[in-house]
């Protein structure tokens, strides 16, 4: 069977999604979904073979081997995996039985193409899953070498800057990634089909009724009230500065709590901290002896656009002595930019050079904690200002960095991968 065409959608073409962890709990992952749903528009059969996992290793074996989700296939396997302290090689060899399970799964899928997420899927190429004419293609959402740096030694950051290198190049058939140097990089090993697909967002997502943002802000102030009793009124009056995402090291949080230390009920300053990450329980012990401060745990995706409206700026710190911090495009810069929202950002960064060309935030050193605390009050203090630079930011995601153009980018490049259309079958 070849290639067929109902007006520009594609028919019988099976594409199998690889993730590393689960793709629904404990919240949807955003990215996979986005890129899922606009292929199964254009008439693509999606399923996605995840791991049941959390990205922290906690193992969901309790979630059914099969579902559904908006008619996308959800096909999980399961292996446990140590933590991080245990003995490495254990580490390792559970994680070689997960891909084995994995490349299975794929196989059992019988796909015209496989789409891996991230290098710990991709490293499921050696055990099979690719057969026949199936195309593999490789979406790097980070640059993962540059990652292992920070806790492995260099001989392992050499071994899998190494494997990443010989596996695309042996079986990869095309490329995609979210920042410019990750594609650069990919790019010198081989694949002749590629293309940089930013985690930008849906608009529409964001355009929410004034109602409901206001009743989210308000949300936030009666979750203080109700915790320290200090009695907290509506908050329109008040100025919300909002960080949700992975809380690890070196993305700035100790400094902005820092700042509020001193914040008292009367500033009308209110810091609001969601996510979660390794220290998670830290930044929780002390947001909770800040007056002015709550931490929200873990937000799920459907909720981030309103919380993203809801807030006055987005801190979004993070340190380029971490090479991977320095080259990354985080989902918070889309985030605030569809929600006309002002950015405080790191200087010595690629997101923070976006910020700075587009106008639409605040750039300033990481760690700078007394110039973290004056961009604070200037944004608090003018409310002309973070509108300016709220607009141009949301400007910029209507002129460029929207899903809609990342989604078309998307399509197309499928379209060239299938070539000929899908692999004959057996009917």
């Amino acid at each position: 069977m070849g290639q067929l065409e109902l007006g520009k959608k594609w028919l019988d073409m099976k594409l199998t999604m690889v993730l590393g962890n689960d793709f629904l709990y404990p919240y949807l992952d955003d990215r996979v979904y986005r890129e899922a749903a606009t292929l199964k528009e254009e008439g693509w059969d999606v399923r996605v073979v995840c791991w049941a996992r959390t990205i922290t290793n906690k193992s969901l074996d309790h979630l059914p081997q099969n579902a559904e989700y908006k008619g996308i296939k959800v096909i999980r396997i399961y292996q446990n995996i140590s933590p991080k302290k245990s003995i490495l090689i254990k580490r390792i060899i559970q994680h070689r039985r997960a891909m084995r399970k994995m490349a299975k799964k794929i196989e059992e899928t019988d796909p015209d193409v496989i789409h891996y997420n991230d290098f710990n899927t991709l490293y499921s190429l050696r055990f099979g899953g690719k057969k026949g004419n199936a195309k593999a293609l490789y979406d790097s959402h980070e640059d993962y070498p540059l990652m292992l740096k920070s806790a492995v030694s260099p001989f392992f950051v050499k071994m899998a800057t190494r494997l990443e290198k010989r596996i695309v190049k042996k079986y990869v058939d095309a490329v995609i990634t979210v920042s410019p140097p990750i594609l650069k990089r990919l790019n010198e090993v081989g694949p002749k089909i590629n293309e940089l697909i930013m985690n930008c967002k849906i608009l529409k997502d964001y355009d929410i009724p004034e109602t409901k943002v206001r009743e989210a802000r308000n949300i936030f102030t009666q979750k203080l009230k109700n915790r320290d009793n200090i009695g907290f009124e509506e908050s329109n009056n008040k100025f919300i500065l909002l960080y949700i995402g992975s809380l690890g090291e070196d993305r700035g949080l100790r400094e902005v709590i820092s700042v509020f230390q001193t914040v008292k009920k009367e500033d009308n300053l209110i810091l609001v901290i969601g996510g979660h990450g390794a220290i998670e329980n830290e930044v929780k012990a002390m947001v909770e002896k800040i007056q002015c401060a709550i931490y929200i745990g873990e937000v799920k995706s459907e909720l981030v656009p309103l919380y993203t409206k809801a807030c006055d700026a987005v801190n979004m710190m993070m340190n380029p002595k971490e090479e991977w911090h320095k080259i990354a495009m985080p989902n918070k810069l889309f985030e605030a930019m569809a929600a006309k929202k002002s950015i405080i950002a790191s200087a010595d960064t690629i997101y923070g050079d976006v910020v700075k060309k587009e106008e639409c935030g605040i750039v300033i050193p990481y760690g700078d904690v007394k110039k973290l605390k004056e961009v604070i009050t200037e944004l608090a203090e003018n409310p002309t200002l973070r509108m300016k630079l709220g607009k141009n930011g949301f400007n910029a995601a209507v002129r460029e960095y929207n899903w809609e153009k990342q989604g078309k980018k998307l399509k197309a490049l499928y379209k060239r991968l299938a070539g000929d259309g899908p692999k004959k079958r057996n009917s």
